[in-house]
């Protein structure tokens, strides 16, 4: 089953824009045609838009998708049922414009996103791709703060920038902007075994090409209890590592990095293993901290979190029951509201 597609000049019967939008999609979807609204108000006008509904049935999206009258907007349903990272790419690949961009289904842009990404890039030739800071949003659209990028604006050359998202993850994937001849030249597409599967494909470009960072919030990022990153939420330092081992070869890092990033990530799946209850785990896993990677304990990051996840075993009950809480205000841009409080108390019921 088939949306709307453009009949004209182009690749697959339609017209060739400048940027290629993908929204991957599930059938029960609440803010979908929130997200397609804020493309169609785009002030850049030269793009087309490909929603990618996971599955057989369109479902609630494809109703949300029948109210859009905008021609540059089409859609479809993939057949089967595919993973987060095989149904983005059916999105990415669902045009040839030189520019492409992936919106999840619950955030959004402001008028001025794409604008101000594609300008940036015509600017900056050597950059493979920009990103800039977002709107936090609760599930209801209030504001809930901005979040800017935490290095400077400007172009980053590559040998530092992908040192530093080796290190974490600083692009937002509601604030990004891709050029596509550097996304093909290095493989094309997300990789399909990594659940962190953005933060890899930032690390491998950047490890390429320039990146471009803009201090500007137009994107929107929500924050609520049915998003996927919530659900990984006690994922956090396991899908970590697996960036890391996915990236090292190419990352262009020295030693000192390697141990750091590593420090942090293992201290990291501590913490998310004193949240989940399990002890054991969460020891062992600081013992990998101070016995494999020593002096990423200097970071004042990796310190924080193994002094927090000590801290918090040693406490029993109540110090996880803090934990949970204090990691939560961070997961929610520091206002859980009162559904994230129930589903908290709820876990731990459990």
């Amino acid at each position: 089953m088939t949306g709307r597609l453009i009949v004209s000049r182009g690749v697959g019967g339609r017209e060739l824009k400048n940027v290629d939008i993908g929204i991957p999609t599930r059938p029960a979807t609440q803010y979908l045609h929130s997200a397609v609204e804020s493309v169609v108000a785009q002030t850049h006008r030269d793009w087309h838009l490909h929603v990618s509904v996971n599955g057989t049935d369109g479902g609630e999206a494809a109703s949300q998708l029948e109210r859009v009258a905008d021609p540059r907007v089409s859609w479809s349903l993939t057949g089967a049922e595919l993973s987060a990272s095989q149904n983005s790419n059916r999105a990415l690949r669902a045009g040839a414009a030189p520019y492409v961009a992936t919106l999840h289904d619950d955030d959004r842009w402001r008028p001025e996103f794409l604008k101000s990404h594609v300008d940036f890039l015509e600017q900056n030739p050597q950059c493979g791709f920009v990103f800039s800071g977002v709107m936090l949003l609760d599930g209801r659209g209030k504001v809930l703060g901005p979040k800017l990028p935490s290095i400077e604006a400007g172009v980053h050359p590559s040998e530092r920038i992908s040192e530093r998202l080796f290190r974490g993850n600083l692009v937002n994937v509601a604030a990004v902007v891709v050029r596509r001849s550097a996304l093909e030249a290095v493989g094309g597409a997300f990789r399909e075994d990594i659940v962190f599967f953005d933060h890899e494909l930032w690390i491998r470009l950047a490890s390429s090409f320039d990146v471009g960072v803009l201090h500007r919030c137009d994107g929107e990022y929500r924050l609520h209890p049915k998003a996927a990153s919530w659900e990984k939420r006690l994922e956090l330092g396991q899908r970590r590592l697996e960036v890391l081992a996915a990236t090292e070869e190419y990352a262009q890092v020295g030693t000192r990095t390697l141990e750091r990033a590593y420090g942090s990530a293992y201290a990291m799946a501590a913490l998310d293993a004193v949240e989940r209850g399990d002890r054991r785990e969460a020891v062992a896993l600081l013992g990998r901290v101070v016995n494999a990677f020593p002096g990423s304990v200097r970071a004042p990051g990796t310190l924080m979190r193994t002094v927090g996840a000590a801290l918090a075993l040693a406490s029993g009950g109540l110090g996880r029951r803090l934990l949970t809480g204090y990691r939560l205000r961070g997961a929610t841009g520091g206002r859980p509201g009162r559904l994230l409080r129930l589903r908290l108390a709820a876990r731990l019921r459990q």
